[in-house]
């Protein structure tokens, strides 16, 4: 189970303790995390220079990575994932696309088990 994580560095880096072991995940510029699940997994949405529109990664508490979440726009010009929330139990993820932006709703496994336009 994730404990204790925090945002350090202007939001550049994300450290969590597992198994009493400090699991530290740095990054060049902001991102944006939600804690998945009981603490099984957390989601991370990684700045959009290097793998966009696919920049949202599940980590495992060990911070072995678990998947790329595969943005379900990529096809039709999602520019990338820009932010990561709870709602109502679920995580959500925020697709940007040139003239909208959707609401993806993921399960566990990174899997998209929803999605609508949202404004």
């Amino acid at each position: 189970m994730i404990d204790n994580c925090i945002s350090t560095d202007s939001g550049k880096t994300i450290e969590w303790e597992f198994n009493s072991r400090k699991i530290v995940k740095k990054y060049d510029y902001q991102v944006y995390f939600e804690i998945g699940g009981a603490g099984d997994y957390i989601v991370v949405v990684e700045p959009d220079n290097e793998f966009s529109p696919n920049n949202a990664i599940i980590f495992n508490p060990d911070g072995t990575e678990r998947k790329r979440i595969i943005n379900p726009l990529s096809n039709d010009g999602a520019i990338c994932f820009g932010d990561v929330y709870r709602e109502r139990g679920s995580i959500v993820l925020v697709s940007i696309c040139p003239r909208a932006n959707y609401v993806c709703v993921i399960d566990s496994d990174g899997g998209i088990t929803s999605f609508h336009e949202t404004r």
